[in-house]
Formats: C-alpha cells, structure tokens, sequence
C-alpha cells in the first residue's frame, strides 16, 4: 500500500488526499497534488483515460472541475495553484497542452514559417504565434509522438525549447514551410492573409478555426487596410473572405461574404467557435486582412437550440468572472428536442447580491420558454445552487440586476438532461424519473451526489418506494454509498418494501438507481436533510473547545468526526481532555475511540487513543503547530460523549507522547 503523503524539505506529494477548505468544494480530491514549498507552488494532476475522440472534452472537464479548488488552495495556502490534467486516450493519443503565460528566455524566430513535425521530445516545445516571446501562444508539444502541422496566423513563428535537469531525449527535428490556415486555440490572437499587408499571392486556399474557452464567445475585429480583390453581389467573382458562426466551412455565414476595401463591422459568434476561410484566384492580389479576435463574457440573452448529439453549453453572467454590470436584464431560452427536458448545473464561483427573496439582483427560471411559465426557482446568495430542471423541453432564464451593488455572477452549464445530478444544501428531495405521474423506464441509469453543509451528517428517508423485486435487487434497485461511487455501501433496495431511514457519517451521500430492460414499476421518492448539530472542522484560533455532538447526551452511532487543529508556527498544542465517556472496550479501544494525531495528515503519528472513561485533566502534547482529534463511532452502544479544549501557550519542541503497546511512553 503506497503512502499518501510522501514529504521532504522540497517538497510536499499528496497521493488520492481530500483538500480540506474553508468553503465547500465539491471536487477536493485530485489524483496527486505536488507542492514545490521553495518555488511556493502547487499542481493539481488528475488522471482520465477516455476513448480518442473525447480527449480534448475530458481535459476541459478536468480543468473546470479543479478549479474551485485551486482558488481555494492560492488564497488559503499562499501559493500559486495550477491544473493539470493528465488524459491519454485508449489508444494512446494525446490533447495537445496549452500555456498561458511562458516564461521565455532564449529562443529562435522561424520567419515566415508554418509547418513543424515534431519526436522524441525531452521536456516541451513552445510555439507562438509571432516574432517575439510576447507573441501568443499556439501549442506546447512533449513526448514521442510527432503531432499535425501546426501554422502561425502571420508570417512568423517564435519557438522556445526548455528541458530540465533530469531526464534527456533525442530531441526533435522540425521543417518549416509557407503557408495559411490552421488552428487556434487561444483566447486573444490575428488572423491574416500572407505578407500582411504586402500583397498576398494568388490561388490560396486557408482556413483557420479559432477556439476559446467553452462558455464565451468571439469576437472578431478588422484592421485597415482591408483590401480583398473581389467584385459582383456578395463577391461572387475573384476574391472573398468568408466568416462563419461555428468550427468548420459548414456553419452559418455571419453576414455575407467578404470583399472590397471598407474594413467589415466588428462580427460575433453566438459560442466559442469561429471559421474563417479566405481564397484568391490567379490574379490581381490587394493587401489582405489582418482579423483581431478575443474571447468576451459580454454575452448577454439568446436563443439556444440543443440536438441530442449536441455537447454541453454554458450561460454566464455578463463580465464572469469579474462582477456583472448594473441595471441588466438579460434572457436565454434552451430549448432541447420534444420529449427530453433541460438541465442547468452550476459550476464555479457562485454570487448573486442576496437579499430576502431575491428582490434585487436575482437569477429566475422558468419551466417553458415564455416569462408566464412557472417558475422553477429564483436565485441569489453565495451559495451554488442544486442542479435544476425543466419539466418540458425549454427552460427560461432571465437574469436582473438594479442600480446598486454587483457581484461575480453565475457560470451555468446547460443540457439535455439525463436523471440524477448534483444537490447541495440543507436538505432537498430527489426520485426516479417519471415519478410520481408515471412508471420510470427500462434501461434507466441515475447518479445524485448529495452534498450537506461541511461537519453535519446526512438523513436519507424513502418517501413512496415500488421498485421492480428480485432476489438479490439483481434488477432494478436504487444503492445508497458514504460519500462517492467508490464509498461504504449503506443499502440496496428494491421491490415494494419501504427502506428504513439511514444517516451517512459525513456532509456526503450517492444514490444510484438502476432499472433492467424489462419491467419497472411507480419508483421511488427520497429525500435527504443534514444534521441540526456540526462534527468535525478546522480551528485556527490559539484556544479553544470541541466535543462530541448532542454532549453531554448520548452520541449519534456511525459517526467518524475530524476536527482540524492548526496554530501559531513556533508552538505547540496541548490538548486537555474536560470528560471522557465512551464505550468501553478494553486495551483495544476497538468499537467507540477518540484519536489524537501528531500532524493533519493521514498517517500522521498517534499520539494517544481514548476510549471509556479517562480522568479529567489527562493531557496530550504535539510537538508542532498542528493536531488533528478524530471520533469514531460504531453503530451500537453509546455514552455521554466528551469534552477537551486545547491551548498554544508553549513554545513547539522535540518532546511528545507517543502510544505504544499497552500504556505511554514519553520521547525526547
């Protein structure tokens, strides 16, 4: 079993480790996290291996989904936090990693140069889009596989090639070569016909498409001098340039074709996508066009038409993730095919300016397309909201503000929606699909990840449950886990039977329903409702107290509580125990325990197990500026519960309480 901290005086490797934070973060458990403590930076890697074709989506899913978390770690840790997803394909391809800001310090200019062929690359490769390192970037290449013809949008070319100290390889060999077109996946760039604003050559043929972050769109300038030799309506002799609305020659034209010597008005795509497609003939060449374009949240309302092959969209607020304007009213309808319904999940930073029933600035939507449909909900706060859905198949968002104070907004994901999502708050409810007007289907397949308020537990309690009965719940079913697909199995139901209640030992619960493909019934409802008492936390103040929950009466079975202890560098905790009484189990202290560790991580030191009755006043010292105390209990006998407080009055040293076999041992 490997450790899931391995720590130097560099360095710092959290393995499969849940990041405790200050606010709730629902993705808080990356693969690895590598904090370099000389540098003062952290890297969040996680690890997806997709099918080919869904590389590049997983990587963007990858980065949106850690990026709660690695705002968390800068603000509370100091350091600057990057993401990085490691996805490989099943066959072995690989997105092509971008770089926002690198840190150039030599390198080459490749003027005029278009095409590179890349292998066995030690470290990486950076290419920019122009003559200098302040160019933007175009790609970041490593490894051994050669990738596709990668074009600058002028004509020159910036490569910088860094490799480290560790390991080397046989580098690269790369041709360069004239020409025009390619891809650009950047947020801010140009685009321009050859030798700019020279005259450009007959007989091209280029095409660029420009992709910028899911969730904005482009907007695209053009410079003077404009000159595109073409004549006749809508240019259809000699030269033309063609901008489309979309990835590829087959999206919708914005405007019309493009010709002449009057500069275009500025154009905008209604996603993040943008074509632009440029040809000349044998003769009579002009200037060109030099095309500024950039991504832009200015995106306010709209029309969105979803097909069943269609990927997700995003909604945001005008200006996200910078604060919305004043004095908006902004109105998006989704509309998905007749039969399905529209789902909007949350993501990112939430904030709304609150208020008593959102009568400021506020976030509605309404189930139909039309602002006399039913509302849905009506939305404000800093608190992201639960997943949200339509009961027909269009949903209305309309977002206002006043004249008075903005926040940050709203990121909001929308889709044709399956069952199952993500419900975070106090309490809610969720059922099968259908419920309660009709059967649910065949071939159902549900996930919910319930999520309560950080150190309360959840209670899950079946409302109306008829599910199709095996032996086994080998058909249909609906399976309750602690936290996360992979957690403890707390129940699998089916038939007509109505489940008993059951609590989680934490703020986290998933349910999943799964239904064969033959014979369903009515369903189920269920609903979930945190906790009135908190267990667990973190504490950063120099003193003070902590208990078991309902202390001094009798606690809860099945709880695992974990409270944080962090104080002033240079001292150390003494942690006081005020009353101790659990059940007894002997020397073992197997069933109901409290734990004192040396350290928050996971395999830090133990210090001292409790469990029975200890003597007021027993102590227990860390030797550093960290503690953490862990209750467990099992799902019988309970007792009064316990108190300690801690204290910071004594300078950080050598000597702590270890545990050893059977009683104390005091090391220096």
């Amino acid at each position: 079993m490997w450790r899931k901290v391995l720590e130097n005086k560099q360095a710092k490797i959290l393995w499969d480790f849940q990041i405790q934070a200050d606010k709730m973060v629902v993705a808080n458990q990356p693969d690895i996290v590598v904090v370099d403590k000389h540098q003062e930076t952290v890297v969040v890697m996680d690890v997806a291996i997709p099918s080919d074709s869904n590389i590049r989506k997983e990587e963007h899913e990858k980065l949106e989904k850690y990026q709660g978390l690695k705002e968390e770690m800068e603000r509370m840790w100091g350091m600057k936090a990057t993401v990085v997803p490691v996805v490989i394909g099943t066959l072995g391809a690989t997105p092509r990693p971008l770089v926002e800001d690198p840190s150039l310090k030599e390198g080459g200019t490749a003027q005029e140069g278009e095409e590179e062929s890349f292998f066995d690359i030690c470290v990486c490769i950076c290419l920019l889009s122009g003559p200098s390192s302040l160019s933007p970037v175009l790609a970041t290449v490593c490894g051994r596989d050669p990738p596709g013809s990668i074009h600058s949008s002028g004509d020159s070319m910036f490569l910088h090639f860094s490799s480290d100290s560790i390991i080397s390889g046989r580098g690269f060999n790369a041709s360069y070569s004239k020409g025009c077109g390619g891809l650009l996946h950047v947020d801010r760039g140009s685009v321009s016909t050859p030798r700019y604003p020279q005259n450009y050559s007959p007989h091209l043929n280029c095409s660029w498409h420009v992709m910028v972050t899911p969730g904005f769109r482009v907007s695209a300038t053009f410079q003077s001098p404009f000159q595109v030799q073409g004549y006749g309506t809508q240019c259809s002799s000699g030269d033309y340039l063609e901008v489309r609305n979309g990835p590829d020659a087959s999206s919708p034209l914005l405007g019309t074709r493009l010709c002449g010597s009057s500069p275009p008005p500025l154009l905008q795509t209604t996603d993040n996508h943008l074509f632009v497609h440029f040809v000349s003939d044998a003769s009579n060449e002009g200037n060109g066009f030099r095309l500024t374009f950039e991504a832009h949240s200015q995106a306010c309302g709209g029309f969105i038409e979803l097909d069943d092959n269609d990927p997700p969209g995003y909604i945001t607020s005008p200006n996200y993730p910078e604060n919305y304007p004043q004095n908006i009213d902004c109105i998006w309808v989704v509309t998905v095919p007749n039969g399905e319904s529209v789902r909007i999940d949350f993501e990112d930073d939430f904030y709304i300016e609150p208020s008593s029933s959102c009568i400021h600035d506020y976030l509605e939507l309404r189930d139909g397309p039309t602002l006399n449909a039913a509302v849905v909900s009506r939305l404000c706060g800093n608190t992201r909201p639960s997943t949200q859905r339509s009961t027909g198949s269009s949903m209305l968002l309309r977002f206002r503000t006043d004249t008075s104070v903005t926040h940050r907004g709203f990121k909001a994901k929308f889709s044709i929606a399956t069952c199952g999502g993500t419900f975070i708050g106090q309490s809610g409810e969720i059922h099968s699909p259908g419920f309660p007007g009709s059967n649910y289907p065949d071939g159902s397949i549900c996930e919910w990840s319930l999520v309560g308020p950080t150190g309360h537990y959840l209670t899950l309690r079946f409302g109306t449950f008829t599910l199709q009965s095996t032996p086994g719940c080998t058909a249909d079913y609906v399976e309750i886990r602690e936290y996360d697909a992979s957690g403890h199995v707390l129940g699998k139901h089916c038939g007509s039977a109505l489940p008993a209640s059951v609590d989680t030992s934490d703020s986290f619960a998933f349910v999943k329903f799964v239904s064969d493909s033959s014979g369903n019934a009515a369903g189920f409802s269920l609903a979930f409702e945190a906790s009135v008492e908190a267990c667990g936390g973190e504490l950063n103040a120099p003193s003070g107290t902590i208990s078991s929950p309902n202390y001094p009466n009798l606690y809860p079975h099945s709880r695992v509580c974990r409270w944080e202890l962090r104080v002033q560098a240079g001292r150390r905790i003494t942690l006081t125990i005020d009353d101790l009484r659990l059940e007894g189990s002997g020397t073992s202290c197997a069933f109901d325990y409290v734990d004192v560790l040396n350290g928050l991580a996971d395999d830090a030191p133990r210090l001292q197990r409790f469990c029975g009755t200890v003597a007021e006043g027993t102590q227990v010292h860390s030797s550093g500026n960290t503690m953490a105390i862990v209750f467990y209990t099992d799902a019988s006998i309970s007792n009064g519960g316990f108190m300690a407080s801690y204290s910071s009055e004594e300078p950080a040293g050598k000597s702590i309480t270890l545990e050893v076999a059977h009683g104390l041992q005091s090391s220096s």
